[in-house]
């Protein structure tokens, strides 16, 4: 299904605001859509396994979310070799119809580093727009 996903993924330094055509897959369960901002990157929402995918000119990362699984951040960051793995702590999880909100706190070696809200509404594209 064609959709639309508005909303914002903000962090310590920057604020990203989504206003985008997305594809909601119904029997996988996942939110895609390409992201028009200067990062010019892929975001895939996975609700049946728990994961957010992100790859733009930033970085690459998987974020597990699940409830019964380790809260770990994968990603690759430019200018750092290899894979950097971050601890994450969940301070906010809600999902329900068309509305995704989690927050959460990026960890390395203990030491706080991030702080990440992601909000999003999606709905069925009108053929208007």
């Amino acid at each position: 299904m064609i959709c639309r996903v508005k909303g914002t993924i903000k962090n310590i330094s920057q604020e990203i605001i989504l206003n985008e055509k997305a594809i909601y897959n119904e029997s996988l369960q996942t939110l895609t859509w390409q992201e028009n901002s200067a990062l010019q990157g892929m975001t895939t929402i996975d609700f049946k396994n728990g994961e957010i995918r992100r790859n733009n000119k930033e970085l690459k990362m998987i974020l597990t979310f699940a409830k019964k699984k380790a809260k770990i951040l994968n990603c690759k960051l430019p200018g750092i070799p290899g894979i950097v793995s971050l601890k994450v702590k969940i301070l906010k999880q809600e999902i329900s119809k068309n509305r995704f909100l989690l927050t959460y706190e990026t960890y390395l070696d203990n030491e706080k580093i991030d702080l990440i809200t992601i909000a999003l509404e999606y709905s069925k594209e009108n053929s208007t727009n």
